[in-house]
């Protein structure tokens, strides 16, 4: 079993009205950043970023700020910020710029245009290769307008180095045929980030005009999707997942662990759990899933989930899920 590293909380929210800067913010030159754990980041003019080569995005026009219902919602809630302690300098990038990791590899930047339902965007599904998914998912006929969890971190081990393991939420519409899709969470990633570290990650298939992500204690707002990327979830969401995925490409005979790497029913303190989990209608405002009447859980194959239910006003609704793998043509790892 890997150890516990930390407990994240994750928030998005789609906004019906944004803050836009009128004026454009002075440039700087591009400064040079560094983390605590030894990622390097280049300050970026905010108006030069990668992104912007998208073409859905070349009349895009930035916003620098969620609406002010959405910021209404999240000011109570705001503690001390943590994203400047990962600097560090203790600070991040100058005004007018944004911070962009350095490329280690050659997948950092690569196509994302083969991921399937059920896959992260680095390595390329064929029809031998495994996805697996273990969590909760949300029933038909409800809309979705903000999501909010905590999930807690582990490190996960690899087999081999094209495998990943991720814990994840899902914000998904438009069905099988028409799929857009958002993910965040953490994941351990070797082929997209060329190291075995736990890392914040996000994806997307290709929100009325943007998803907005927002992590840690603070509800620090780090970014959002333009409205321009999707087409079926632009104002809300019709379904969520919250839950592990693994990936183990066809030459791989052992699948990867998932969570902590092990599962234990209701075991929070050495199974992975995402707990406090938050929805909310076009109002903005949180409301606990206090029953399981629109939630169902899956498992597969040597990966489980359990517990799910409301527990009391400090965990909410929480469940654990994970697994340690196992091998092709025999039963799966158990303790």
């Amino acid at each position: 079993m890997s150890s516990i590293l930390a407990t994240i909380l994750l928030s998005l929210s789609i906004s019906s009205k944004l803050q836009v800067k009128s004026e454009r913010p002075s440039i700087h030159k591009v400064a040079t950043i560094q983390t605590v754990y030894g990622d390097i980041y280049d300050c970026t003019d905010v108006y030069k970023q990668h992104s912007l080569t998208h073409p859905a995005l070349q009349e895009h026009k930035i916003k620098m700020r969620p609406s002010r219902e959405i910021l209404a919602t999240f000011q109570s809630q705001r503690k001390s910020s943590f994203v400047n302690k990962l600097w560090k300098s203790k600070k991040g990038c100058p005004k007018g710029t944004i911070p962009i990791r350095r490329s280690t590899t050659t997948n950092d930047h690569k196509n994302l245009g083969n991921s399937s339902r059920d896959h992260s965007p680095s390595q390329s599904l064929n029809s031998d290769d495994r996805v697996d998914f273990a969590g909760i998912y949300t029933k038909p006929g409800k809309k979705f307008y903000s999501v909010a969890a905590y999930i807690n971190l582990y490190n996960p081990k690899l087999h081999y180095g094209g495998q990943y393991s991720s814990a994840v939420v899902f914000i998904e519409g438009g069905g099988a045929s028409n799929l857009n899709q958002i993910q965040v969470g953490w994941t351990v990633n070797p082929t997209l980030y060329g190291d075995y570290n736990t890392r914040l990650y996000s994806a997307w298939s290709d929100p009325r005009v943007g998803w907005w992500l927002a992590v840690g204690p603070n509800y620090d707002f780090i970014g959002y999707w333009p409205v321009t990327l999707f087409n079926s979830i632009q104002d809300h969401a019709d379904s969520l997942r919250f839950g592990g995925q693994v990936f183990t490409p066809s030459a791989n005979d052992i699948r990867p662990q998932m969570g902590s790497g092990i599962f234990k029913n209701g075991e929070y303190d050495q199974t992975c759990y995402i707990r406090r989990i938050r929805v909310a209608d076009e109002t903005h405002r949180y409301l606990y899933a206090v029953d399981n009447s629109y939630i169902s859980g899956t498992d597969s194959r040597c990966y489980y989930e359990g517990d799910q239910s409301f527990k009391n006003e400090n965990t909410g609704y929480s469940f654990v899920f994970g697994g340690k793998g196992g091998r092709d043509g025999s039963q799966c790892f158990f303790d």
